[in-house]
């Protein structure tokens, strides 16, 4: 699993070519809208996700969400709310996790990794398009 708290991170996965340009956009603007919803003092270049939830993106193989703070099994997961987002030729599922301490976390869930298992679960979810552009 990829966990991205700041800018830093999302350069790093760039640098490594391991996620698309527009999985990198979309993580840039996620970082941009949370600095500027909570008014952060810190510079953008130094701000993180740490106090406010992270973003982690699910590879394959992946059994566990732990790094984010949530139960060990994706079976025991319930998200507050998951969306549907379309990045050029790759969609994602978003589950978005609340925590007892106002944080949100969202996990990116690739389609092409979701387990049978998952995806029926996934797709008998309420959901909409997660918008981004």
């Amino acid at each position: 699993m990829y966990i991205i708290n700041t800018l830093s991170d999302v350069r790093c996965l760039e640098a490594s070519g391991s996620i698309s340009i527009n999985l990198i956009q979309y993580l840039e603007r996620s970082i941009k809208a949370m600095h500027t919803v909570v008014k952060s003092k810190i510079p953008l270049a130094a701000f993180g996700l740490e106090k406010h939830g992270s973003i982690g993106i699910l590879e394959p193989g992946d059994r566990s969400l732990a790094e984010l703070g949530l139960p060990e099994t994706l079976e025991l997961l319930m998200p507050e709310w998951i969306s549907r987002l379309v990045l050029s030729d790759v969609n994602y599922f978003v589950a978005y996790f609340l925590h007892g301490n106002g944080n949100c976390s969202r996990c990116l869930i690739p389609e092409s990794i979701a387990s049978d298992v998952i995806m029926v679960w996934l797709l008998d979810q309420p959901m909409e398009e997660e918008e981004w552009a």
